[in-house]
């Protein structure tokens, strides 16, 4: 479909309207204005009203924030506001002699920095035991090692085997009776799950790929332990990046070492989890932290002193409008979405006002401001759009200051109690990441414009396949629609059935991945939802289809075995459902396989000297004889993966001359 051009009202310049009007002279006048000279003061005439025009015809092409604002807000829309940069962080070992409760909103800020720099804030309350070490076992396996060296340890690898993720963590102190209860939680950090971790604005939940249960033992008792009951899965089922967080069991008390173990009896992810980091006494932290400014004195020196500021700059205000309240240096840079507003009026009767992005629409008896975060400054209404304040006697005032790129860092950071005497160390798990300054207008109705572009009901096949492989929450996946499709009757052609095939995206060594249980009914339920009323829609996995090759390699050197191992991963990285075909961006559903094709993929891998002769193809679900001339056909939604290769050599003779 060729889009339309973008409309423009300014088309016309001055001189087009100039001589535009001079040519109309001789018809309008019926011949008897006959100087056309500049000198004529009916010309003169004419180009100043051609020049008006052109003046017009430009700020009818405009259009101005205040439009853009309602047309936004017309959509449902608005300008993003501030972005806040959030990590999680865990204690780091042996910088805690005892048990401590971390209050939500703790302020945490990097080590040897100043005091007004970078501050971070806790989300939730949680239990921070006395860690002295940590040893993390995958599958049963110690791979603490591995995580210290900064690779990435594949957890749960057997697919449909039992798989287990496990920490046995040392204490500086026993558990105290005071402590049972208490909510502890464990971060887990993957590498390339593809799906925004927890902590991240852009989270989507999504159930987890199989069933997992979380137990508790203390090592060396000889039975201690059992199912912890009270749990939650950050995780996802180590679909995402997230904390594990349960309360401390009670039989845990008295104890200086635990061991708490993630395990499934079949593990279903399409491919196997990567741990990069776990450890114990985790929580979420964000680039921000709240200020407040009560509507009367403390006795906090500091918020009192603040306090008075503002009660000055409140008083200033005068009962006429473009009227402005610029907030203390203290109060910056805030986020502006968790600004709130209250002013007493004349006789000391408090009033909320809502913070607007534009005023334009505003009524004039409405209580509203914009506020202009780079200022710190809020602006308030002209008695037209919105009310004036003054007169205005008191004021409350609170909010949250931070966000922004500056909160952005990598992991690794190390962080420390902003309250002094808190010793403890923190250390930043995973980047911190989704700090921005708020979205510019501009930026705003491009985004928004696109967004009306984007598919929201599943109409035609393309739909279907860019609703599911756009489905948030559980990572990359392709789809294949067959339309008149019904599983249940696959040889009829059912008008009103739609099925769609969902194989993930996975990496090399999964040649033939399975989408899990989850990913399959979070993507039935957006394609259920976007539906046609009379569509049914079948959400399927794909059939893998064995494919045996026996390739005949003509050289004067080489045995079959190196060459076969040389061949087998181009070979079976070509066929890949993800990274295979001639595009590289996975092998199509239901292509068939071609002789010649795979001829001229193996080729270019082999030896100096050596050249394929013979490719013969043979699918290993059927009886059917290789083929080495014609192609091989699989189903209309069949996918490939490689079973079994044969390399067969034959020699070539050196050459000879005879004289």
């Amino acid at each position: 479909m060729t889009a339309l051009a973008p409309l423009s009202l300014d088309d016309l310049t001055y001189e087009d309207l100039r001589l535009m009007a001079l040519r109309r002279i001789p018809g309008a006048s019926g011949g008897r204005w006959t100087h056309h000279a500049p000198v004529d003061p009916g010309v003169t005439l004419l180009e100043l009203f051609a020049f008006l025009l052109e003046q017009q015809l430009f700020v009818l092409d405009q259009a101005p924030d205040a439009l853009t604002h309602a047309l936004l807000a017309l959509l449902g829309e608005v300008p993003r506001g501030t972005g806040v940069a959030t990590t999680v962080v865990a204690l780091r070992p042996r910088t805690l002699a005892a048990s401590r409760i971390l209050p939500a909103g703790t302020q945490i800020r990097p080590e040897g920095a100043a005091p007004s720099a970078m501050i971070f804030s806790t989300r939730q309350g949680v239990l921070l035991p006395p860690v002295v070490s940590h040893e993390v076992f995958a599958d049963g396996v110690s791979v603490t090692d591995r995580l210290e060296r900064g690779d990435s340890v594949a957890v749960m690898a057997r697919h449909g085997a039992a798989g287990s993720l496990g920490v046995e963590v040392r204490l500086r102190a026993p558990v105290a009776p005071g402590d049972v209860g208490a909510r502890v939680a464990i971060a887990v950090v993957l590498d390339g799950s593809g799906v925004a971790p927890e902590w991240h604005a852009e989270a989507a939940e999504a159930p987890p790929p199989g069933p997992l249960v979380l137990s508790w033992s203390v090592p060396g008792t000889g039975g201690t332990g059992g199912a912890v009951e009270d749990w939650q899965d950050g995780t996802g089922g180590l679909r995402r990046s997230g904390l594990i967080t349960f309360a401390l069991p009670a039989g845990a008390a008295g104890a200086d070492r635990l061991r708490l173990t993630l395990s499934t009896e079949a593990a279903r992810h399409a491919e196997p989890p990567r741990l990069t980091a776990l450890a114990m006494g985790a929580v979420v932290a964000e680039h921000s932290r709240g200020v407040e400014i009560a509507d009367h004195d403390t006795g906090n020196a500091a918020r009192d002193r603040l306090r008075a500021e503002i009660l000055a700059s409140l008083s200033r205000l005068l009962p006429i409008s473009g009227q402005m309240l610029d907030l203390p240096m203290e109060f910056s840079p805030v986020i502006e979405d968790t600004l709130a507003l209250r002013l007493a009026d004349a006789v000391g009767t408090f009033h909320d006002w809502v913070r607007l992005p534009d005023l334009g629409p505003a009524a004039p008896e409405n209580r509203v401001f914009s506020f202009d975060r780079s200022l710190g400054r809020l602006v308030f209404g002209d008695g037209y759009a919105g009310r004036v304040p003054a007169p205005a006697t008191n004021i409350a005032l609170s909010a949250r200051i931070g966000g922004g790129p500056d909160g952005n860092h990598a992991a690794g950071m190390i962080w420390r109690a902003a309250e002094p005497g808190l010793t403890f160390e923190l250390q930043s798990l995973a980047p911190a990441e989704g700090g921005a300054e708020p979205e510019p207008l501009a930026e705003a109705r491009a985004r928004v414009a696109g967004a009306l572009a984007a598919r929201h009901r599943a109409v035609t096949s393309e739909d279907f396949v860019d609703l599911a492989e756009t489905a948030p929450g559980i990572g990359p996946h392709r789809a294949f629609v067959i339309a008149g499709h019904d599983p249940n009757f696959p040889c009829l052609y059912i008008a009103d059935s739609v099925t769609v095939f969902i194989v993930p995206r996975t990496e090399i060594h999964t040649p033939a991945p399975r989408a899990d249980d989850g990913a399959l009914s979070v993507i039935g339920a957006r394609l259920d939802a976007a539906r046609m009323l009379t569509t049914r829609v079948f959400v399927r996995r794909p059939a893998f289809r064995p494919v045996d090759l026996s390739i005949e390699v003509s050289t004067a050197t080489g045995a079959p075995g190196p060459l076969a191992e040389i061949l087998r991963p181009v070979l079976s990285e070509y066929l890949h459902p993800g990274l295979g075909g001639p595009s590289g961006t996975g092998w199509d559903f239901g292509r068939p396989l071609h002789p010649s094709e795979l001829l001229r993929v193996a080729e270019p891998a082999l030896p100096a000297g050596a050249r394929v002769e013979r490719v013969a193809i043979r699918l290993g679900d059927t009886d059917a004889p290789a083929e080495d001339c014609t192609e091989v056909a699989t189903g209309p939604s069949d996918l490939v993966r490689l079973n079994r290769l044969v390399v067969r050599v034959r020699r070539e003779a050196a050459g000879e001359a005879t004289l």
